[in-house]
Parts: C-alpha cells; structure tokens; sequence
C-alpha cells in the first residue's frame, strides 16, 4: 500500500489555483440472487469471473445527492465519477474533464470534458450532464453535500463539451471538492437517467461498473462495463453482499463464499495464520466526532462543553471501542503532517479533575442531565465507543442518557429538528481538508460563531498552500478553544482481508469502492 501523502495533494490543487488564467493540462493512459453467508456458487466458471466483497452497511440509498452517509458513497463509487479524481498518492487527476482553466480573479472555473464517455443507459456524456447534476444537487440534493461548494453561485454550458462554473468569492478548494474519489456532492448524473427517475435503486454512472441488480439490505450485483471510457474491470462481475456480522463476513471468506473484506481488528486477529489469506492495513481518514448542540442550554455554555471535552479519554475510547484499531485526532485527521497534533489543542486532553471544575463554574456542581444520541450498531466499535464514553461523562459529573436511534429518525434528527444536546457522527475522507474545519451549514442559523467565521472566510481566499495549512490550523485551534461545533475523538485505521487467488488490492485513503475494478480474481 502506498502512503498517502496530503501536501502532494494540496500542492496539485495550489497549482490550479495560483496559476491563474493558466489552464490544468492532464495526461492519462489508457483510455443469480445470492444471500449472504451462502455456500458455494454454481460453477467454476461463474466463480472465477466474480469477484465478491462483503461489506458491513447497506446503503440507504443509490441516489447519489440523496444521501451523506459514507456507506452509501462507498456504493455509488462503484458505478459514479466526478469532473477529476485524487489518486491514492494524492496527485490531482483527470476524470471526466481533461482539463481547467481558472479566471485572474478566482471566480470562473471552466472545464474542458472528455469525449467519447458513455453512461450506462448507451447515452453520451456533455455539458448538459454536468449542468443538470449541479442544479439539481442545490435545488433538492442533500444539505450535507451542498456545503462541499461553499462558493458556488452558478454554472452554465459553453458549448457540449466545455462547462463552467461561477462562484460567489475565490475558492482554494473548489478544485479539490470536483476531486473527491468519495464522490461526495460530486457525482455527475446522467440528465436523461435523472429526470426519468428511479436513481434511488438503478445507479446510472460512467463507471466501469454496470448495475445489474440490487436487492436492498443483500447484495449489488455490477458487470463489467463494455463502453468505459477507460480501462476495463480486471474481473467480469462483482457482486457486494451485505454482511453485517463480522464474523459472519470471517466465515464467508475462509470459506472461499467471499473474496475481499474489511475485517475489524478482531477479525484480523481470527485471520492470523491462514496460509490462503492476505491482511493488510491501509490507511484511512474516517474520523469520529460528537456534534454539540451550542444552540440550547447546557451547551450554550462554554465550560459546559469544554467539561465534556477534557472528560473524554480518547486512548481509552480507541483502546476499549474499537481494540486498537483507532488513534486520538484533533479536528484533522494526524495523518495530514501539517496539522497540529491533538496533544496541542486546548481542551483536548483528558483531565477528569478539569472537567469537575468546569462543571462547578458553570453552575453544575450537583450533576447535569444530558443525552447522548447514536446510530446503533452502526458499525464495529460504535456501541462501545458511546458506553465509554457515558462512562467517562457520568464519572466526572454529568449524567448521560444513550439515546440509540435507526439511520432514518438519527437523519431526522441530525439533519432537519437538530434535535440534540450531544450527538455521536462519523465523517469519511475528504478531498478538501477545509471540511474538518467547516461548520456545517446545516447548523445555520444561528450564525457561525465569529472568532471562527472570520477564520474560515480567510481560509476560502487562500493563495498559497502553506497559507492555507496554517489557515485551516487556526480554525481548528479556535474551535477546540470554543469546543465547537464538535469535538473530534479518534481517526480510524483500516484493515484489508482477501483471499490468495485476488491479486491488485489497493484501498485508497477516500475508502472509495473503485479499488475494485483494479482487482484480478483468478
């Protein structure tokens, strides 16, 4: 696995955007219902022209601006791309555009698209694609997606192959949020294929993937897709299954039922010694957080949040909630070298003594009734991860109730009532680092606060990338200060389990599925 290197990233995009008037050239080469933990397949043949993931959560949609949740876009990366891709080495790539040009001022991006791309429904790819995608993302797409272009105002084709955008105030990161192998508010929808309707279920991409069949809950099955621009799947099938018991998953792949998995740390230590399995650890961005209600008493007051903060033992929460496989983060993830490391973020150490103090000062001497609210058995280490953390809380203090929720009422919750005081999240890759900083618009009004608004603002202007970095640091620096709008916790690590017969496994950082077009079963 190749380290991901983020100030290689950040230098490709600083290009794009300092170079103005100067366009971003790019050279590219190379142009049967199945339940999960069944047995063995029909034929040899079938068997070695499909290659079979298994993975923990469904998605809850295939509508790729219908949703924010990571598993989902771990789906749509499958059949979905953007304008330009991020490699695993963090080099800035084309995708469907070729190349950009950017305006003196900052404001006018234009994109030249690649020719000859076909979506899986046999139309072809322009101009009119790119348009629809972006209209429609901010007329109905989700509100978590739309905040990845904080400055978008319009765009508008120039002719079938040449598109471009027009934003509110100059951007660093505009290039990087087209650029997220995540697919994040970036998916290019076919205009044909969305407003005839039906993305919720059939994902009409420009993948190499083609959607063969879903069953929510059980299985995507994809093949190979003869019209992709690029080059063709290594293997003719795939076929995910969702599989949410870990070991459950353990047995399908030491029984040859599965090919690839993402096992948990306990699941790699059941692999240790299994001569026709390979485990690796790859790197990874996924982050896990607690929103803070600041709106509504208690969390209005800032020793409140800043108790709840120092209450909170991150080694202890990596350690006993997910054994090892997590580390403790700041704001942005410690992988990013440049960032300042969680040690030196006010209020984010542990100190039970602080956070008794803390509590008394704001007026709470005698105990504090709060909530806590979780997906539950969201995935491994979430459950356990909100009983420490109540544990941790209640022993300074605080009185914690867990409020456990289904995905759809902790949407609800999360995204439209904001009906919370604490509230468990977990947020996946991101091509632009401004967003482990941002404050989710969502959250507005009430206004962001200040002291943080004017930082953010001078982020966006950026010109440089070391001016950037240490814009984005002082963010972070401020709203640990603040304890706000989140308190970051841990940065997951990622582990890989496939079997000896799969060769080109490579999980990128992003976690995106479009690994798997890389990867031979023979």
């Amino acid at each position: 696995m190749v380290a991901f290197s983020r100030k290689s990233r950040l230098a490709v995009a600083a290009f794009g955007i300092v170079i103005l008037a100067s366009t971003a050239i790019f050279s590219v080469s190379g142009a049967s219902t199945r339940t999960p933990g069944a047995s063995a397949r029909t034929s040899s043949a079938t068997a070695a022209s499909t290659l079979v993931y298994a993975e923990t959560i469904p998605p809850a949609t295939l509508d790729p601006q219908a949703s924010n949740l990571a598993a989902d876009r771990l789906t749509w990366s499958l059949s979905y791309q953007c304008l330009l891709t991020t490699s695993n080495t963090g080099k800035l790539e084309p995708q469907l555009a070729t190349s950009y040009l950017v305006s003196h001022n900052g404001l006018v991006y234009t994109f030249n698209l690649r020719h000859g791309v076909y979506f899986q429904n046999g139309e072809p790819f322009t101009s009119a694609d790119v348009v629809y995608t972006f209209r429609r993302l901010f007329t109905v797409g989700d509100p978590s997606s739309r905040e990845i272009f904080p400055t978008y105002k319009s765009v508008s084709a120039v002719n079938p192959y040449t598109v471009q955008f027009t934003l509110s105030a100059p951007t660093f990161g505009f290039v990087n949020a087209n650029a997220d192998p995540d697919l994040d508010g970036c998916s290019i929808l076919s205009k044909t294929a969305g407003e005839a309707g039906g993305l919720a279920t059939k994902m009409v991409g420009t993948g190499p993937w083609e959607q063969v069949s879903y069953q929510p809950d059980s299985y995507i099955k994809m093949t190979r897709y003869n019209q992709y621009w690029g080059p063709k799947t290594k293997t003719a099938n795939l076929e995910v299954l969702y599989v949410p018991e870990s070991t459950s998953q353990i047995t399908d792949l030491q029984a040859g039922t599965a090919d690839i998995i993402e096992p948990s740390s306990a699941g790699v230590a059941s692999l240790k010694g299994a001569h026709d399995i390979t485990v690796q650890t790859a790197p990874s961005d996924v982050s896990v957080f607690l929103e803070i209600n600041e709106t509504k008493a208690p969390f209005n007051n800032v020793n409140v949040r800043r108790a709840v903060a120092v209450a909170l033992n991150r080694t202890a929460l990596a350690n006993i909630a997910y054994a090892g496989s997590a580390v403790p983060s700041g704001y942005i993830p410690p992988n990013y070298g440049w960032s300042i490391p969680v040690k030196d973020l006010p209020y984010s150490q542990y100190n039970p003594g602080e956070a008794k103090h803390l509590l008394a000062i704001a007026g709470y001497s005698h105990g504090l009734p709060i909530t806590l609210s979780y997906i539950t058995d969201y995935e491994f280490g979430t459950n356990s991860l909100v009983a420490q953390m109540q544990s941790e809380l209640n022993s300074v203090g605080f009185v914690a109730t867990l409020v456990p929720m289904e995905t759809a009422a902790w949407l609800d919750v999360t995204n439209q009532k904001q009906d919370y005081q604490l509230n468990w999240n977990e947020q996946s890759y991101y091509s632009d680092p401004y967003f482990y900083v941002n404050v989710p618009a969502r959250r507005i009004p009430p206004p962001v606060l200040p002291a943080v608004h004017v930082l953010q603002m001078k982020a966006l202007a950026a010109t440089s990338l070391n001016a950037y970095q240490a814009d984005l640091n002082a963010i972070q620096k401020e709203e640990a200060t603040l304890v706000y709008p989140t308190i970051t916790l841990l940065a997951e690590k990622a582990y890989v389990a496939y079997r000896t017969d799969v060769s080109g496994v490579a999980i990128p950082p992003s976690g995106s599925l479009a690994f798997l077009a890389n990867v031979l079963k023979s």
